[in-house]
């Protein structure tokens, strides 16, 4: 056996003829069922795809150091178009992870579809307690995942997750009890990548990351993945797979914008933000009266302001649906201290509208049959809205002038959607981009390239973008993160067998360095309904049932855990009648105790680095969720319910080195509590009779707020 080290004794093993046997870091060994060449690459001839995977021991090492080695295949495969392919895989010891890269050389590499590395087996004995840490949203692990894997639906095996689509981050974890696989990507350009995990045989999960090939043209002798990946264990839970990857993401260009230079203006000041949609008279007047009841700045998302329906028609926005009196209206929310953000999309032409023509098909991204990738947003009005290609130049333009325009009506941030909820993450066959058809990193860097102008041009005006996935976070001013409403969107809850739980990763890994906000927490639960709907599709208000009285702690829910996983406090669909309505009463004062106890804590809560969660033990809530969106059929609305505890909590540490835990009981009652710090920490300034051998115990009055002070017990977590 070969055995490769850094300079902190974490290691490596391999055999004579460079298989991949296991690992140890940091003390925790993770041996492999098997020993692996530890990759594949995947070859499409013909329309026929072929995974073509080395056999053990037909690798021999070429070079090798105390901290790495480098393992050449060649002549494998009984295809003649194989038979001159060499692969050379580079693996070392640094950083405190096991790092991985491949080059592959050759006359047919423009076979290649897919390089895959690492290509491994893990074994697993009790499938109950296994689990998948997935970088979606803030973050969501699945439980039980190899029950999920091995249940016969094809449907959830594999498990697939591609970057930068829908999920924000480079990392997973696999887990079985406190045991952890580690695995990322360290790529800061933005390649297409996919995650898989699957159930090959009992006891088994087969783990890939596949790394998606450009088209490549003829004269293409040689390719290197042009990242490095890697593979490492932890014990513990998400937060410990989290710190792992933060060490290096923090040392990116996308985290390069600290607290300290995003701490001033708009986010730094606001206490909450607002989401409503419509005409002036129905959403400007309740957001003032909420400013006036919380006494500190607030903000608003400003949706459906434009000249068309919702999700039809972009990107054709003005003139405004009501003229003059639009910008005029602005003017008033800011003289009345709401800032004002409006609603326009960065990847989506509609297809069957008025501007289709000449530009949208120079624009959209082509699929590998020369279809033009769509899809429906507006199940009302069944536009089919193509997906563009952020390396379009024409896409460039249009969205400036679109820019211009909003800047125009002097607002105070610019929303742009769905950029960082689903940019740069499709292939794209055109011929008129300018990139490489296929996999790549030039959606990622052409929808970059676009916010970059946008800055540029308009430097006064905040940017904003669905979703709070990495690569944008530089060039993003901050981000709604709907995710805090999980259950109640439906699609979210489904997801992965409906085994997925939240939990704040990306806060864990980027908080300070990205500024979250939002959710889609709605007082009433009756969705907004555009006046541009056909109207056979508007609900009947008379049907409307008192959603309050049957969902009574979904809102207060669903705001909790808004501020404690460290975004902004967020009510959508704000009307003037709910604060004439006592059924809402008690919703209102907690948005107002929330959002001030948030600004007074923003040092923590906003800038500061998500800790080591503590413990709380209290009683738990069953929640019934109502799952009804803005497309949701009258009558089809659904219900689901999940326990959770009745006071949610989170600790933190501000730039100034301070740290504190904040802990909100949402529920309609008191509640004891029985709170024991993070390891190496101890509260600070609460009454002695509190305290119980270093457990605070107390009773939270209902709906309340409290954020304490922390003192960490050693320099080395003072100093974090």
């Amino acid at each position: 056996m070969i055995t490769i080290t850094d300079q902190s004794g974490n290691s490596a093993v391999f055999s004579q003829t460079g298989d991949l046997i296991g690992w140890n870091i940091n003390g925790i060994a993770w041996q492999l069922p098997k020993p692996t060449p530890g990759w594949s690459l995947i070859s499409e001839i013909e329309d026929c795809v072929h995974h073509i995977k080395p056999a053990l021991s037909s690798g021999h090492i070429v070079t090798a150091t105390p901290s790495g080695i480098d393992v050449s295949f060649c002549n494998f495969g009984d295809s003649d178009y194989m038979a001159d392919l060499t692969v050379t895989v580079q693996w070392r010891m640094d950083q405190g992870v096991l790092q991985g890269n491949i080059l592959i050389a050759g006359k047919n590499i423009r076979t290649i579809t897919a390089i895959v590395l690492p290509d491994i087996d893990m074994a697993y004995g009790d499938a109950a307690a296994t689990s998948i840490i997935v970088p979606r949203e803030f973050g969501v692990v699945i439980h039980g995942a190899a029950e999920l894997l091995s249940s016969g639906d094809d449907k959830n095996n594999p498990l697939a997750f591609t970057y930068p689509l829908g999920h924000m981050m480079q990392c997973f974890g696999w887990t079985e009890k406190d045991k952890g696989l580690y695995t990322d990507c360290r790529d800061e350009q933005g390649y297409i990548k996919t995650w898989q995990f699957a159930h090959t045989e009992e006891g088994l999960i087969s783990l890939k990351i596949l790394h998606h090939m450009p088209v490549a043209d003829a004269d293409m002798a040689q390719y290197q993945l042009p990242y490095k990946v890697s593979l490492g264990s932890f014990n513990g839970s998400w937060y410990d797979m989290s710190q792992i990857y933060r060490r290096w993401a923090i040392t990116t260009k996308w985290a390069s914008r600290s607290s300290a230079q995003r701490a001033k203006g708009m986010f730094d000041n606001i206490a909450c933000w607002v989401w409503n949609r419509g005409r002036i008279a129905e959403v400007v007047d309740p957001v003032i009266e909420l400013r006036k009841r919380i006494g500190l700045p607030i903000a608003l998302d400003w949706y459906w302001w434009h000249k068309h329906a919702y999700d039809i028609g972009y990107p054709d926005y003005f003139p405004p649906r009501e003229g003059e009196a639009f910008p005029e209206a602005i003017a008033r929310l800011q003289q009345n201290q709401v800032y004002v953000q409006i609603y326009t999309n960065g990847v989506g032409y509609d297809m069957d509208g008025d501007l289709w023509q000449p530009d949208g098909p120079s624009c959209a991204i082509i699929n590998k049959d020369g279809s033009m990738k769509s899809a429906v947003y507006n199940a009302f009005i069944k536009h089919r809205m193509a997906i563009v290609c952020g390396a379009a130049q024409r896409w460039h333009g249009i969205c400036l002038k679109v820019a211009d325009q909003a800047a125009a009506l002097g607002i105070d941030a610019l929303y742009i959607d769905l950029i960082a909820a689903q940019g740069g993450g499709w292939f794209c066959y055109s011929k008129e981009h300018g990139h490489a058809p296929g996999g790549g990193c030039y959606g990622v860097q052409g929808f970059r390239s676009l916010l970059e102008k946008v800055r540029a041009k308009h430097p006064q005006l905040l940017i904003t973008s669905e979703a709070t996935i990495e690569c944008y976070q530089d060039l993003l001013d901050g981000c709604i993160t709907c995710a805090a409403s999980y259950e109640r969107l439906k699609y979210q809850a489904e997801k992965y067998g409906g085994r997925g739980r939240l939990v704040p990763l990306f806060t864990a890994v980027y908080h300070g360095h990205f500024v979250g906000f939002g959710n889609y927490a709605m007082l009433d639960a009756i969705p907004p309904f555009d006046e541009k709907f056909p109207p056979e599709y508007r609900p009947d208000s008379s049907a409307e049932k008192d959603w309050v009285a049957l969902y009574p702690d979904q809102f207060a829910f669903e705001l909790a855990r808004t501020v404690v996983y460290g975004s902004q406090p967020m009510v959508s669909n704000l009307k003037a009648e709910h604060f004439k309505d006592s059924r809402f009463s008690d919703d209102i004062d907690y948005l107002v105790t929330i959002s001030r106890e948030y600004h007074q804590n923003r040092k923590y809560l906003l800038w500061g680095r998500l800790l080591p969660p503590g413990t709380m033990e209290t009683e738990s809530l069953e929640i019934k969720f109502l799952q009804r969106f803005i497309y949701t059929a009258p009558g089809k609305e659904t219900e689901l319910a999940r326990t959770y505890p009745a006071v949610l909590h989170s600790e933190w540490q501000a730039d100034d080195g301070s740290c504190a835990v904040f802990m909100t009981n949402y529920a309609r009652h008191a509640v004891n509590i029985a709170y024991t710090p993070p390891a190496g920490f101890r509260l600070t300034g609460v009454p002695v009779g509190d305290i119980y051998d270093g457990i605070y115990k107390t009773v939270l009055p209902p709906r309340s707020c409290r954020t304490l002070t922390l003192e960490p017990l050693n320099e080395v977590i003072k100093n974090l």
